[in-house]
């Protein structure tokens, strides 16, 4: 006969025992789902009806005699990090078979508690012990004020609760609450100290401050010997943590009411960590424009590098935005600072602000105003030509100004500098291949795809390159050719035909012979050998090969042209020889044209479905999922590089890996 491990009989004896203090009108149930969950709980009023309530149970039995055992134990960090991300409240609830009595605690707040400890596992104290009548009404309110947080129902002033979590701290505690009663809009103290009903508790320690909004939300301080603090200084730290949790909520009308009733602008620089984590909220899409006014005045008094850099780095992090006002806010701030640095006559600081307005315009296609600012930032600092990411960047301006032979040569200094830069090789491959240098372009992208790590940057499109340009030149087109782009569209013009002349002959020769990168050319080219093609009843497994490569040359060079991407991906479909190439096109396409692309392809399937070219919709749903399956992640840049001066200058850039 085999005996049960003493484990289990202690979870169901800690189960069946916790049913059946539970109100009987409370739903329970065993929870199947593979969460760590024991059990759901969802709350029905006495008269059956239903208050949309539901919580999950962890439960933790011991049969340890130790008393402190019974209500304090071990816990991982990562399990508590995991309750606290499930949807549904979890209250983790101990039994001690011995005393038969149950402790519990919610997990969201002992996360807040705990979260930011060193330690991989800490030890949790649950400090209520279950009270027949009382618990269930606390549970009640608890979760209705953790729904009300969620779904953002709450207004100003905000009901709170000091609770003092060490006897050290009572009489600090008592200081605190007169200070925020005497004069705080924004937080209204309960008499009561642990209020279920408080939409903020406010947790004290001797070097701890924890702010918990419903659980749902929430922040922390160090604060050393809190109980010798000014409570002055502790409320407005207390307010800053109201700020983090509002803006985290991104309820920013709320949020720009504390920090203007409060008077909390120059309190934000308390410490550059609350600096940094409360910027990107100040700078919020509704208030982005007035608030980095206010920003800019404080940096005119705090002159403190740091403060200036964590400024920098969010700028940088904003630059990408598409709100016009988030967008003319940071313009503005920039010739602010440069109108500044221009009068104090430092010209470092002039480099900086110019470099910076730089980026800022590279990144919304402002290309020639980025351009006059490069150059008058290498003007004020000379040393940025000797800076690969400098370099990089002007270079990818140039080039996106159709400036090809000068991004050219901007992108050879720079691999001159860093020869190991992935990325630069890269852009490299691009202005070789604008330039007419179609082998050299072609070796450049092979020594990226070599060295490239795929799990961070995207590969696709280079990959597309190199197999185009690869067959191209193996079928007799040139390596090399200066480009003459207006002889080349107009030989693509069938108007410009004589009667004995032929079409394709006519393209070809504009392709290698003038430009073999004209986009009107290869599309010309790719529709009229498919016209010969279907003229003849030519198979899909013997179609022309160019056909394909022409549509994909056009959309390689348009970039966002719909038609030439919707082309392509159909042409490498119906071309056994090219199908395995099929991820590098539907992945550029995606990401250049979005994935309502596929969509298109769909319709248009199915719209020549009726020409037998399939038997049934099941098969072009299968090519759908296909192309679908196909779609990769495209890597952004994201990693903020900082590099500092001799002379104290915060210098801030966007590493492409």
């Amino acid at each position: 006969m085999t005996t049960r491990p003493r484990s289990h009989i202690l979870e169901d004896e800690s189960k069946t025992s916790l049913k059946k203090i539970l109100p009987q009108e409370w739903l329970v149930t065993e929870n199947s789902h593979d969460y760590g969950i024991d059990l759901q709980v969802e709350i029905f009023t006495s008269e059956g009806k239903t208050t949309g309530h539901v919580f999950w149970i962890q439960l933790k039995a011991t049969d340890s005699s130790i008393k402190a055992h019974h209500h304090k134990f071990s816990f991982s960090k990562n399990k508590l990090r995991q309750l606290f991300s499930y949807s549904l409240p979890v209250i983790i609830i101990r039994y001690s078979s011995i005393t038969k009595l149950f402790y519990y605690e919610w997990a969201n707040t002992l996360y807040f508690f705990h979260i930011n400890k060193s330690n991989k596992t800490v030890t949790i104290n649950l400090p209520y012990q279950w009270d027949t009548k009382l618990t269930p009404i606390e549970i009640n309110k608890y979760l209705r004020v953790h729904d009300d947080a969620v779904k953002g129902y709450y207004k100003l002033p905000i009901s709170c609760s000091l609770i003092p979590k060490s006897n050290d701290v009572l009489r600090f505690k008592r200081k605190l609450r007169n200070s925020i009663e005497e004069s705080s809009s924004i937080l209204k103290v309960k008499s009561k100290e642990n209020s279920s009903s408080s939409f903020l508790k406010i947790y004290l320690e001797n070097n701890l401050i924890i702010l918990s909004l419903g659980d749902y939300l929430g922040t922390n301080f160090s604060c050393d010997k809190l109980k010798d603090s000014e409570p002055t200084k502790i409320k407005n730290l207390i307010y800053l943590g109201v700020l983090i949790i509002l803006g985290n909520a991104k309820k920013f009308d709320l949020f720009q009411t504390v920090i203007e009733k409060e008077s909390l602008w120059d309190s934000i620089t308390y410490s550059k960590e609350i600096f940094a984590n409360l910027l990107p909220k100040i700078l919020n899409q509704q208030y982005a424009k007035t608030n980095l006014r206010k920003i800019f005045n404080i940096l005119s008094v705090v002159k403190d590098p740091e403060i200036e850099a964590i400024t920098a780095m969010i700028l940088i992090s904003l630059i990408g935005s598409n709100d016009p006002d988030i967008l003319d806010a940071i313009e503005e701030f920039y010739l602010k600072k440069l109108e500044i640095a221009k009068t104090e006559k430092k010209s470092l600081r002039i480099a900086l602000n110019h470099y910076n307005l730089g980026n800022l315009y590279r990144n919304h296609g402002r290309n020639l105003e980025a351009i006059y600012h490069f150059n008058k930032s290498r003007k004020y600092n000379s040393a940025y030509y000797n800076k690969d990411y400098f370099l990089r960047e002007l270079g990818n301006t140039l080039f996106n100004s159709q400036k090809y032979k000068a991004s050219l040569k901007a992108f050879e200094r720079a691999l001159k500098i860093n020869p190991n830069d992935v990325l630069l090789q890269l852009f490299y491959g691009d202005a070789l291949l604008f330039t007419g240098k179609y082998g050299d372009a072609m070796e450049a992208y092979d020594k990226f795809l070599l060295y490239a790590p795929a799990q961070k940057v995207n590969t696709q499109e280079a990959h597309l390159k190199f197999t185009c340009l690869a067959t191209l030149i193996e079928c007799g087109f040139p390596q090399i050719q200066i480009r003459k782009s207006k002889i080349a569209n107009d030989l693509a013009d069938p108007q410009n035909l004589n009667n004995n002349e032929d079409f394709l002959d006519k393209l070809e020769k504009a392709l290698i012979d003038f430009d073999m990168l004209s986009p009107i050319v290869w599309f010309n080219y790719a529709y009229e050998l498919r016209k010969i093609d279907k003229e003849n009843n030519v198979t899909v497994n013997d179609q022309n090969l160019m056909i394909p490569i022409g549509f994909v040359m056009t959309a390689i060079i348009i970039k966002y042209d719909k038609i030439a991407w919707k082309e392509a991906i159909l042409s490498y479909l119906f071309t056994p020889q090219l199908f395995p190439f099929i991820g590098y096109v539907i992945n550029t396409a995606v990401f250049y044209c979005g994935l309502t692309l596929i969509d298109e392809i769909q319709n248009h399937l199915i719209e020549i479905n009726s020409n037998n070219k399939f038997t049934d919709e099941e098969s072009i749903e299968y090519l759908i999922d296909l192309l679908d399956n196909l779609v990769e992640d495209y890597k952004e840049p994201n990693e903020i590089v900082i590099s500092k001066s001799a002379n104290g200058l915060i210098n801030l850039r966007m590493e492409y890996m």
